[in-house]
């Protein structure tokens, strides 16, 4: 009697396991799906408006617009480091006013 509860226990929390992988396994393979319908379409869609003048066009000046986004990047990489610049030569002038400070109070005592 005992035995067979234990059987039937262990039974159903085997078929549960078993359940929940299978649910987590059929999950990824109705994403995987899902994302190869996806792709499907956006190369259809692709394919029917790649000879369009338009896009064409659209191709011939896309890698000019990154040049473009780099220069800018660029820009403001000079404008942080003039600024950072600033700041150090702040901080030093800084530190070096407060170590003369500390010197002239050190020979004072």
């Amino acid at each position: 009697m005992r035995d067979e509860r234990l059987s039937r226990i262990l039974t159903r929390m085997q078929a549960q396991a078993r359940g929940q992988l299978m649910r987590i396994e059929f999950k990824k393979i109705v994403e995987r799906r899902d994302a190869l319908l996806v792709i499907q379409w956006n190369i259809r869609a692709f394919m029917g408006v790649k000879n369009w003048p338009w896009m064409k066009l659209y191709f011939k000046i896309k890698p000019l617009l990154k040049s473009a986004e780099t220069e800018k990047e660029m820009a403001t990489m000079k404008e942080e480091f003039a600024r950072l610049k600033e700041a150090l030569e702040k901080s030093e002038a800084r530190r070096k006013e407060l170590e003369e400070k500390m010197v002239s109070l050190l020979q004072e005592k």
